[in-house]
């Protein structure tokens, strides 16, 4: 029952925060999306019994997100992850890799790149065996 009772909250949470940041879009549209892009990641990361077009709705906004700041390695890898999690294999390949290209033409700036955890999904997902 805990359970249930978590799953509500957060969905509740969830929706409340989509609503916000979604009137806040007019304002601030990229730093927008990419809060709603991380949100819909974290549902999408954490709840497995979503039917297909909450998965597709899901989807949708984090490649908005990445799509408003498709500079931003956290985007591209977010991206990557949301697509093996929905079963688009090719997808997550494709974007894995443009992420890991992305990361060491960040060589410049350490505090930018992937941490070590983060290099080591991407490159699975970039290079399965």
């Amino acid at each position: 029952q805990s359970t249930t009772v978590v799953n509500a909250v957060d969905t509740i949470a969830f929706e409340r925060a989509m609503s916000i940041a979604t009137t806040a879009r007019v304002k601030h549209p990229a730093r927008v999306s990419a809060i709603l892009g991380e949100l819909a990641f974290e549902k999408l990361r954490r709840s497995g019994t979503l039917d297909n077009n909450a998965r597709s709705e899901l989807i949708e906004a984090i490649e908005r997100a990445a799509s408003a700041q498709p500079h931003n390695l956290r985007r591209l890898t977010e991206l990557a992850e949301a697509y093996a999690l929905v079963g688009r294999v090719d997808d997550a390949k494709r974007t894995a890799q443009r992420s890991l290209e992305l990361n060491s033409a960040l060589g410049l700036d350490p505090l930018a790149q992937l941490v070590p955890r983060e290099f080591t999904r991407l490159d699975a997902l970039a290079n399965p065996q």
